[in-house]
């Protein structure tokens, strides 16, 4: 099973090769969910823990819920090039 944190730092890549391929920015987020759901419901599969009652699936969801935002949080937290850092924010 791939370890919550090697999640999070595929999603943001797979976010960044859709808006690449012509995704509007608006919809990152919503797709950085969609995309941390996948992986968390790829991982169990992968581990051979099949999403094949409600409490896995609610576990599968939920975690990929998780996982999505905190990308989402981690992409914005990260200084983009010619902004000030996060320091000169607060």
């Amino acid at each position: 099973m791939l370890s919550h944190a090697v999640i999070i730092a595929l999603i943001p890549g797979c976010v960044e090769i859709a808006k690449r391929c012509g995704l509007p920015s608006r919809f990152a987020p919503l797709l950085a969910v969609i995309v941390g759901m996948a992986l968390v419901g790829l991982s169990h599969t992968a581990a051979g823990e099949p999403v094949r009652t409600i409490a896995s699936a609610a576990e599968v969801i939920l975690t990929g819920l998780i996982s999505g935002l905190a990308a989402v949080g981690l992409y914005e937290v990260v200084s983009k090039p010619g902004t000030p850092d996060i320091k000169s924010r607060m």
